[in-house]
């Protein structure tokens, strides 16, 4: 009886060893939908990603938003000297306008690691721009069987 307790404890803890970090990465563009104010929200499974609002942001009720393109992301608010960063922000474009985007914001309260590579080798890689900031451009022509909303990803810690 007690090989059986502690195989059962042992599994309790992996599992919810391996629940602490899951891997993420921005919205998908079939997940952003539209709202009646024109704005823009993305639901996951992890929060909701509200849509940032500024003069080059998309705002329209009645949009195609099949036409977007996943264009980069930023890690902001760096904590500490760690990899870690209180928000996420993932930038989409519209393909058939001028200077037209979709800033989607992390929801509140998660933290996020990202993972830095020692040397730089391809455009899609996390790069620090500022000692509170960091960057990732996907790249479409990297690999075709990469899916290019996958080329960024972070941790997220929960």
């Amino acid at each position: 009886m007690s090989k059986m307790k502690l195989i059962k404890t042992y599994m309790l803890f992996m599992s919810s060893s391996f629940s602490l970090y899951s891997y993420a990465n921005c919205p998908s563009i079939s997940e952003i939908v539209s709202k009646e104010d024109g704005t823009h929200i993305a639901r996951t499974k992890n929060g909701n990603w509200t849509q940032f609002i500024n003069y080059q942001a998309y705002n329209n009720k009645n949009d195609n938003i099949k036409s977007l393109g996943f264009h980069y992301v930023f890690g902001l608010k760096q904590i500490d000297e760690t990899n870690y960063f209180s928000q996420m922000v993932c930038i989409y474009r519209l393909l058939k306008e001028n200077n037209q985007y979709i800033v989607l914001l992390s929801p509140k309260n998660n933290k996020y690691e990202i993972s830095f590579p020692i040397e730089f080798k391809n455009s899609n890689e996390w790069r620090k721009i500022q000692p509170s900031r960091a960057v990732c451009v996907p790249n479409p022509l990297l690999d075709q069987n990469i899916n290019i909303m996958n080329q960024c990803e972070f941790k997220e810690i929960e």
